[in-house]
């Protein structure tokens, strides 16, 4: 038992930012991705002391110094960019000098044991306390409130939404990237579509303008915790629900825990082991010292299979209708992992193809492998479009969207320190809320929808003309999202906002 207290103190220390992270976090990650950052830690700490302890031949001492390294390694983001770098290079020369020295580490250890049980006990309240908040809201949230279908409406239309991430407008494309994307846009026109060529996102990242367009509302006006249960629960799809549609949503997300009695059939794409892997050490190991593990999936595989993404979405119960699907896939979104062919990176022989780095900052955009990775989605996204308009005989809505568009500028980190000279920028801030948006109505009208300026107004419309909603538009606003973290709670996505008006971005 004396022996285990050795490993115990460094474990504690390696665990319980993993344990923080997860009760913060409680709804949004699952609980294998918990326990394989558990044991991923608990692997290196373990690696950490016994090469102490080769060294030393001390195990209070080992069991200190493993917990000085691992609180280093998490602490990156404090020395690195709060203080100077000088400070990082001195505390291991601390460490490696305290290696030399003997001293009697004893009552240090003690210390350090006290310090672990604390905030063992601490891991604990944190988890309870999560659990206690998530079975309250489950049973007393007002968003839970029982919606049934109504068995006296039978919609005779499909509805798919096919939602392209950061799908930029032909303007942004010709005026940033030099690529005129009028052969997909004459595709799609030449099939009934009507294409909103000036349409505004609401928001400049995923976390805030999907769960904003899908209940036909700003994030601030909505009563969730988070995006996954402003998406679980949001009102195009309970409309679509109550009126009889089977409902389907395609999730590309590892971050969002798509789960709720509204949805009929989730359809994780998520689930891949590299993509799962990447989201999970993200979540856990961003601003560490093991930031860099979270890339390592990347370099080894694509984080996200578009093929599994087109082949779910032709598939989906042809023989089953009505049904609503929502189908979101992570492309054109950075990183841009095929070429217009469709042939990804690792296995192209073709060295002139070989124009895809997987490492690139999506702040840092390779024009050149955008466009191509866009010209790869326009194909996909029109053999998908032919084949829905051949099966349902020209009879269902399609909308064919962008959640925001491109970003061009260069600061990823601190993003809220230089927006005063991002603002300046026109080009970058219109981009980024200059998205796409292509409709088919099989009644081929379209008068309600033109000039609609942004996604909440447009959906707002949409809701009105197939669901017999009456829903007023909105005054469009627009809000600039610097975060640089991929943290889906409200609370956090608020704080993080700057708005903006239109005179800012628009030509």
């Amino acid at each position: 038992m004396k022996k285990l207290l050795y490993l115990f103190v460094p474990y504690v220390f390696s665990v319980y930012s993993i344990i923080l992270v997860y009760s913060l976090n409680f709804n949004i990650t699952s609980g294998w991705l918990f326990l394989f950052a558990i044991l991923l830690m608990l692997l290196f700490s373990t690696i950490v002391f016994f090469l102490f302890k080769f060294i030393c031949k001390d195990n209070e001492k080992s069991s200190i110094l493993t917990s000085l390294v691992v609180i280093l390694f998490y602490q990156r983001g404090w020395f690195v960019f709060f203080y100077k770098e000088w400070l990082f290079g001195l505390f291991i020369i601390l460490i490696l000098f305290s290696l030399l020295i003997k001293f009697d580490c004893k009552k240090l250890f003690k210390i350090a044991l006290v310090i672990a049980l604390i905030l063992t006990l601490m891991s604990f309240f944190n988890i309870f306390k999560a659990l206690f908040k998530t079975v309250y809201k489950k049973h007393l949230s007002p968003q839970k409130q029982e919606l049934k279908r109504d068995s006296r409406t039978t919609p005779d239309k499909d509805i798919y939404i096919i939602l392209l991430d950061s799908y930029p407008s032909n303007e942004v494309l010709k005026r940033d990237l030099n690529f005129d994307n009028y052969k997909f846009i004459y595709n799609l026109k030449n099939r009934g579509f009507y294409v909103d060529e000036s349409i505004y996102s609401n928001y400049t990242k995923t976390i805030a303008s999907i769960p904003s367009f899908m209940n036909l509302s700003y994030i601030e006006d909505l009563d969730f915790e988070n995006s996954s249960q402003a998406i679980s629960n949001s009102v195009i799809i309970k409309n679509a629900y109550k009126q009889g549609y089977k409902t389907y949503y395609i999730n590309p997300f590892s971050s969002f825990c798509i789960k709720s009695d509204y949805i009929d059939k989730v359809i994780d794409i998520s689930g891949h082991m590299f993509s799962s892997l990447h989201a999970m050490l993200l979540l856990f190991f961003r601003n560490t010292l093991y930031e860099d593990i979270y890339n390592f999936p990347v370099t080894m595989n694509d984080n996200y299979n578009n093929k599994d993404f087109w082949q779910v979405l032709e598939s989906i119960d042809t023989d089953i209708s009505p049904k609503f699907v929502f189908a979101h896939t992570l492309a054109p979104h950075f990183p841009y992992l095929k070429n217009k062919y469709g042939e990804n990176l690792y296995d192209s022989k073709d060295t002139d193809d070989l124009i895809i780095d997987s490492q690139d900052m999506e702040y840092k955009i390779n024009k050149k492998s955008c466009v191509q990775y866009i010209q790869y989605i326009n194909n996909q996204t029109v053999y998908v479009v032919d084949k829905i308009i051949k099966e349902s005989k020209g009879n269902a809505y399609i909308v064919i969207l962008g959640d925001h568009g491109l970003r061009l500028h260069y600061f990823h980190w601190n993003e809220d320190k230089h927006f005063a000279t991002l603002r300046k920028e026109k080009n970058s801030i219109n981009s980024t809320f200059n998205t796409f948006l292509a409709f088919y109505n099989p009644d081929k009208n379209y008068q309600n929808y033109k000039d609609k300026e942004c996604l909440i107004n447009f959906f707002r419309q949409f809701s009105n003309d197939v669901f017999k909603t009456k829903y007023p538009l909105l005054k469009c606003e627009y809000h600039y999202l610097y975060q640089s973290t991929h943290e889906e709670d409200f609370s956090v996505i608020y704080k993080n906002i700057v708005n903006m008006k239109k005179s800012d971005f628009a030509y």
